[in-house]
């Protein structure tokens, strides 16, 4: 019992140093925004350009980055751009905002606006000059990747006709397209396709893309999600290999049979997924869904 009670007070003591932490960071950054350069980020993060204007009156600098234990070191216009202020991104711009500067993950304006689904603000940022393929450091994501997460076809279209690379990867090797898939964006999957997109280009974790559009999220596993459906029907017509294998020889009916996705597999199955190939364990879809089926 003293055992059992001793670590329930240690783990107390963790959670409390951690709302410790939490609070007084939180009290710092309420606390922030005496100067110019926070009244500046404040105000261009509620696009409220008056305020803008008074700021830069005061002295503030335009290019000015957060600082403090919660900071996200943006710029007034990275603010500005992330919350989808486009008027105050303009004024900010003409007043001599650095368009390209970035916080330490290297995200920037552009990137920031593409995440947050403003489109016109990143086809604006564009227009001024700023590299339509700029890849932010911390996750590799370009405004194209960005754009196919969000399932947002027309700023994948005018982003690819102002230049954007399908091909880049980010850090997790994904290309728009595999994204695309990944995220079950299928009239984004289609248009890469229309420009050339391989139906078979490995995704992350090094899987084919195939294995990502069967994949389901913690759903019936009995049903076959429409989504699911959609994709690999997509993929297949498009070429795709449906019992390409990836490093350690899974496929993606092996993959279904591990996660017990019986309408998956089902559907696999009938598309002509080779139910005796075998991993690199020698295992197969119906041996491998037999051992789940046992535990």
């Amino acid at each position: 019992m003293f055992m059992i009670t001793n670590k329930h007070f240690q783990r107390t003591k963790v959670r409390i140093r951690q709302f410790t932490f939490i609070f007084i960071g939180f009290l710092l950054y309420a606390c922030s925004g005496n100067t110019p350069g926070d009244k500046l980020l404040k105000a261009a993060a509620s696009g409220d350009i008056e305020a803008v204007k008074k700021c830069l009156d005061q002295g503030a600098d335009i290019n000015y980055q957060s600082s403090g234990i919660l900071s996200l070191e943006q710029t007034p216009l990275m603010k500005a751009a992330k919350n989808g202020h486009l008027d105050a991104v303009k004024f900010l711009i003409e007043k001599g905002a650095n368009i390209s500067k970035g916080n330490s993950g290297k995200e920037n304006p552009i990137t920031l606006a593409a995440k947050k689904n403003h489109s016109e603000i990143v086809l604006y940022l564009i227009e001024k000059g700023e590299k339509v393929n700029y890849r932010e450091t911390n996750y590799g994501m370009t405004a194209l990747h960005h754009a196919a997460l969000n399932g947002n076809l027309e700023l994948v279209k005018k982003l690819m006709a102002k230049g954007a690379d399908m091909k880049i990867q980010n850090k997790e090797e994904e290309t728009p397209f595999a994204v695309a898939v990944f995220y079950k964006n299928l009239g984004v999957a289609k248009y890469f396709l229309s420009k050339g997109a391989n139906p078979n280009q490995l995704g992350r974790y090094k899987k084919p893309v195939i294995m990502h559009a069967a994949a389901t999220t913690r759903r019936n596993r009995h049903i076959l999600p429409p989504d699911v459906e959609a994709m690999v029907n997509l993929l297949l017509a498009s070429g795709a290999d449906i019992n390409q294998q990836d490093m350690v020889g899974n496929t993606a009916l092996i993959m279904a049979a591990t996660k017990g996705r019986v309408g998956v597999m089902d559907f696999l199955i009938k598309k002509g997924a080779d139910q005796s190939i075998t991993n690199n364990q020698g295992a197969t879809a119906r041996s491998v869904f037999g051992s789940r089926a046992k535990k």
